[in-house]
């Protein structure tokens, strides 16, 4: 079983890298990849999960050599919060500049809809956020085992050090950060 590690903040990655919160975004040069992620998802879900990610690689990944390197690069997973999308938290809270200087690879990783058409991760079980409780059918619950999927597909595709996996998140998405370095 892959274990995950986590990451609490852009704030944090700014500290580490040396770089302010407010430059990580997007970076220069960057390689984007869209990854395909097959899922067969619970019969009660509502919503479902997008078939790719978006994976980001330093620049020259694949002309430097890091797709063959014995030792690959850290990946780190990162989950917007209620209601953003991949696009949105990579704009604002993304570590583009940390994947050129450090050399990681980056996947951004959109949540599931609810009944109201929001983004959504089950951090706190099926019911903790959106409107998939009450009224609605429940929500189900698959996302640990989707974010693993997520990784796998990765780590079979790219240079991963399987040591050095990472997870941040912004709100809803940082609590489903804590619950998949716990359940993961």
């Amino acid at each position: 079983m892959l274990r995950f590690s986590l990451i609490a903040c852009a704030l944090l990655a700014g500290i580490v890298f040396g770089v302010p919160a407010s430059d990580l975004g997007v970076g220069e040069r960057e390689s984007t990849e869209m990854l395909a992620v097959e899922f067969n998802e619970l019969e009660d879900s509502v919503g479902s999960y997008e078939a790719h990610v978006d994976v980001i690689l330093p620049p020259d990944y694949y002309e430097k050599g890091f797709n063959t390197r014995q030792r690959g690069l850290p990946l780190v997973l990162c989950l917007p919060g209620y209601g953003g999308d991949r696009k949105e938290h990579r704009r604002h809270f993304g570590l583009g500049f940390a994947t050129k200087f450090k050399k990681m690879i980056q996947i951004y990783v959109d949540g599931r809809k609810d009944n109201d058409g929001w983004r959504y991760w089950s951090a706190f079980g099926p019911d903790w956020t959106g409107s998939c409780g009450g009224g609605f059918k429940k929500c189900g619950d698959s996302d640990v085992d989707y974010l693993r999927r997520v990784v796998i597909e990765a780590t079979s595709r790219y240079n991963v050090d399987l040591r050095k996996i990472f997870v941040y998140g912004h709100s809803n998405g940082a609590a489903m950060a804590y619950r998949l370095a716990c359940d993961a």
